[in-house]
């Protein structure tokens, strides 16, 4: 278990946090390698993400992280964009 001393941090940190840090360093860290092998096998080098909502927020901050991190070009387009008016 992470050994998070709680008047450290500037939010609140829960039990259910610290289990979700783990598992996110335990199991999705090495599926997100995977997928970077994967890609860079491909030799994909555009990723459109298109939702709305909440989903789309999270698209946005894979953007921005993408942007800073790697040389990808990322797009985060909202799912209303291809409505038909």
């Amino acid at each position: 278990m992470l050994d998070i001393d709680k008047s450290t941090v500037d939010f609140l940190v829960t039990e259910n946090m610290i289990q979700e840090v783990e598992k996110v360093l335990s199991h999705d860290v090495p599926l997100v390698h995977a997928i970077v092998e994967e890609m860079v096998k491909r030799d994909i080098d555009h990723i459109y993400f298109v939702a709305c909502g909440s989903p789309l927020n999270a698209a946005q901050t894979a953007k921005h992280l993408a942007d800073r991190f790697s040389d990808l070009q990322v797009y985060a387009i909202s799912g209303w964009e291809f409505c038909d008016n």
